[in-house]
């Protein structure tokens, strides 16, 4: 088959969780279909970054779309009715020709990776994919109920145009799919369009425990610093879990793009890093990762990364239920600070518990979160879109 794919961000290199799922979809679509990438992007992509994804594509077309620009779009998409999280990627003068060069290649399918490009297709003609990967909708909504009261006051306009662009995106596309059950329901509640889950997976060769694994600190934690839920979780481990575990831990929390919020309270007992270069690193590091994740949505890589690295995880019944991970055997679950302080000194505690939850954590991960069986899912859900 030849597969168009029309994305917000170039896929590479891989710091947010959209790129991660889209690169890796390119990768393994690549090892049995022609791939023709079209990427909207706001930064100078190097050669070599080019030269990587071109391994897999046999197109790469790139609309620059400039910061300056993107606040000019937000605004004239307001005005159109667009929701911000949708105007900041959508230029209407691209529109024209990126219908035009999905058609020029001849492609059987065009997989449109998030609701954020949907405006592009809404004329086009051919069969679309959509990928939602989650329910944006459903991630702002528990937002707002932990916003402050400046982010309440444009939340419930933002939330409903949202909605609106899902089920327009319903309407646009004929195949769709997305990360897990509970983001699906979400969406499409009685599952009406047949939505597809395809879960992200882990390279578990490259994600593994390390023979010589070093614990410098009691807890760490990894993601995006720049994205909101990641910002409130980092903040949660030092206002709220730090002050009451004992005086001598260490918490470790890294990752792009630090809010300023963040850096400014790193000192000795909060080691709070920016990039870094190997994950792993962080979480080898780390006697166990504590996630208090209370808001976003979709599919938590950095959970599966840890459980694969064999590093037990402390995280929340709304990550777990996009994971299924067993609680108690697997992971453990804490939604409220209470339940956080007992499970992290239920791990000091108990070295036989540590232990077990690491090697059946790892088992977990490879038994249900290969990038090999996550392949082998959508082949089937590619073959059977193409042949039906």
């Amino acid at each position: 088959m030849r597969i168009n794919i029309l994305t917000s961000r170039f896929p590479y290199p891989l710091e947010k969780g959209d790129k991660l799922r889209i690169y890796n979809q390119i990768k393994l679509l690549s090892e049995h279909h022609e791939i023709f990438l079209f990427c909207i992007n706001d930064k100078i992509v190097s050669q070599q970054d080019l030269d990587h994804l071109s391994t897999y594509c046999a197109k790469i077309k790139i609309y620059h779309l400039a910061i300056w620009k993107r606040l000019w779009t937000v605004f004239t998409g307001i005005l159109s009715g667009l929701p911000i999280h949708v105007a900041y990627f959508y230029d209407k003068s691209f529109k024209n020709d990126i219908n035009i060069e999905l058609s020029s290649t001849g492609a059987d399918l065009t997989l449109c990776q998030l609701i954020r490009v949907v405006p592009y297709v809404t004329n086009f003609e051919g069969p679309i994919w959509i990928d939602f990967m989650d329910s944006f909708s459903g991630n702002l909504k528990r937002r707002y109920k932990m916003a402050p009261w400046w982010e309440k006051i444009w939340l419930p306009w933002e939330i409903n145009k949202i909605a609106k662009i899902e089920q327009m995106s319903l309407s646009i596309g004929q195949h769709f799919t997305i990360i897990s059950e509970q983001d699906r329901s979400e969406i499409d509640p009685n599952n009406d369009k047949n939505i597809f889950i395809i879960p992200n997976g882990v390279d578990t060769t490259y994600f593994c425990p390390n023979e010589y694994q070093y614990e410098v600190f009691d807890i760490c934690f990894t993601g995006n610093l720049g994205y909101e839920p990641n910002i409130k979780a980092a903040l949660y481990l030092i206002k709220k879990i730090g002050p009451k575990v004992e005086e001598d831990y260490t918490i470790r929390i890294a990752g792009a793009r630090p809010h300023k919020s963040l850096l400014k309270l790193s000192n000795s007992k909060y080691h709070i890093n920016g990039w870094v270069e190997d994950i792993r690193d962080v979480y080898w590091s780390g006697k166990i990762f504590v996630a208090p994740l209370f808001t976003g949505s979709g599919q938590q890589n950095k959970i599966l990364e840890a459980m694969a690295c064999g590093t037990p995880v402390i995280t929340t019944s709304l990550v777990n239920n996009a994971i299924g991970a067993e609680p108690g055997k697997e992971i453990l679950i804490a939604d409220d600070l209470k339940s956080f302080l007992i499970q992290i000194d239920s791990l000091r505690d108990d070295e036989n518990l540590l232990h077990e939850l690491s090697e059946n954590a790892r088992d977990f991960v490879v038994r249900k979160y290969t990038w090999k069986k996550i392949g082998e899912e959508m082949e089937e859900f590619v073959g059977n879109k193409y042949n039906s």
